[in-house]
């Protein structure tokens, strides 16, 4: 049970920053519990929010401009908000005196009100896909559970549901987000670690967020180069080694997808590349450690039909496929590289947009060292200029400044200044390659833009 209570049912809920995909899943998961729920976004007209909002709209989520005009004639009775945004909001100029949320605490209470058991998913790479499989294979097997998830789900897509949010009755399953630190806010059935990645933080202030995030649940599942975290913990489980509880091996690929052994039992999956193998054996490990069987489990797991954005073909460009994926640290962007040289095994073409300029400083390093250890000698890594969402940064560095850096040390990277200059590009060089991918986070104007780059769609 959290320490954090949510007002009394019927009351009016306002979510500053509503077009974040995080934010729009948990207003739709707060309005589905009998709260009257409104919000803002900076992006409002934005052609690329359009469906999400429309789909909001739908559900009866009001939306506004982010002026403080909508919460002033919403009057909420508390305001719900994301790390992203900043103390002159003017929303919260226009509410001085209405309480206050953060988004993170606003899901521990949500999940505590529906009574429902709770499996929160964290680590720095897979959550977004570990949370829609765990979610699609107990739709599978019969179940019903709530998903509140950063991507969106094809099969839960609909013209009143954008796809990040399932409704439910049997358990609620989530991300818990490491970026701002608020994962330690949740007391879940089931806490499920997947790595432990450096695109946010220090690896002694990650150990301790995540450490604090398994002791937290009443049962704690953890990748097993991080079970030191869970060591002290009463009822833990591992999973991926020889030796942990759930090992993997013997990682391949057929027609369907990536496969794999479990403890000596074959394991067929739907999706690519040996991260999704791994993906795969923690969403085995978690559904177990809830009381299903294997028997009930392996052949559910084949209706998952991915995320959008994670390694999504768009179309083709000169005949050669372009996928676009959500991948943005240094380990997602890396596997996603070679997952699609297993799949192609030819030259890759990556465009990536880098999601703010603190992001880039801080893992510039580990980004040049992930990338020494997968771009083959013909594959090419183009820097698009960094996304800025606005609020306070230095503006630095930028993204031609890095691209000069990798160059000096040796590695094929390009930078274009404007990311409109990718279609000349494409023209000139699509033909070089087997595979493009289209990477970054945050933007949502991606999607309709990897689209646009396309010559014949999906």
């Amino acid at each position: 049970m959290s320490n954090f209570r949510l007002p009394a049912k019927g009351s009016k809920i306002f979510f500053a920053g509503l077009g974040g995909i995080g934010m729009s899943a948990l207003a739709q998961f707060i309005n589905s519990l009998g709260y009257e729920v409104a919000g803002s976004d900076r992006d409002i007209s934005s052609p690329s929010q359009a469906e999400l909002f429309a789909k909001l709209a739908k559900q009866g989520i009001q939306h506004f401009v982010q002026d403080g005009s909508g919460v002033s004639s919403f009057a909420p009775d508390l305001i719900v908000f994301s790390s992203a945004l900043e103390d002159d909001n003017p929303d919260f100029l226009a509410a001085p005196n209405t309480a206050r949320m953060h988004r993170s605490q606003a899901i521990a209470a949500a999940v505590d009100q529906s009574g429902l058991k709770a499996i929160a998913v964290a680590g720095s790479c897979g959550k977004t896909s570990v949370t829609a499989w765990i979610a699609a294979t107990m739709r599978a097997m019969g179940k019903a559970p709530v998903m509140i998830n950063g991507g969106y789900s094809p099969d839960l897509e609909s013209d009143t549901h954008p796809g990040n949010f399932g409704d439910g009755s049997d358990y609620v399953i989530f991300e818990a987000d490491e970026s701002d630190g608020s994962l330690v806010n949740f007391t879940p059935e089931l806490s499920l670690l997947l790595n432990m990645g450096d695109d946010h933080h220090s690896k002694d202030k990650l150990e301790v967020m995540f450490k604090t995030f398994l002791d937290n649940a009443k049962h704690a599942l953890v990748n097993d180069e991080l079970a030191y975290l869970a060591k002290d913990h009463p009822s833990h489980k591992s999973f991926l080694s020889e030796q942990a509880d759930f090992s993997l091996s013997q990682v391949q690929h057929n027609q369907q997808g990536v496969t794999f052994s479990l403890n000596g039992d074959f394991v067929q999956t739907s999706q690519w590349g040996v991260h999704s193998a791994d993906n795969a054996l923690a969403v085995i490990a978690s559904l177990a450690t809830c009381g299903f069987s294997l028997e009930e489990i392996l052949p559910a797991m084949l209706a998952f039909c991915g995320v959008r954005r994670r390694f999504e073909l768009k179309g083709r460009v000169k005949n050669v496929p372009l996928y676009d994926d959500y991948a943005h640290n240094p380990q997602k962007i890396a596997a996603c590289i070679a997952a699609a040289q297993a799949i192609y095994n030819g030259p890759v073409l990556v465009f990536f947009q880098p999601h703010g300029y603190g992001p880039l400083g801080f893992m510039a390093e580990a980004l040049q060292r992930e990338l020494e250890g997968v771009l083959n000698p013909q594959d090419k890594f183009v820097f698009l200029p960094v996304f800025y969402a606005g609020g306070t940064t230095s503006f630095k560095p930028t993204s031609k400044e890095v691209c000069e850096s990798y160059a000096q040390a040796g590695l094929k990277v390009d930078e274009l200044a404007d990311r409109e200059l990718c279609s000349a590009y494409l023209a000139e060089q699509a033909k070089d390659y087997s595979c493009i991918l289209v990477v970054g986070a945050r933007d949502p104007s991606i999607p309709l833009w990897s689209q646009s780059l396309t010559d014949e769609a999906s």
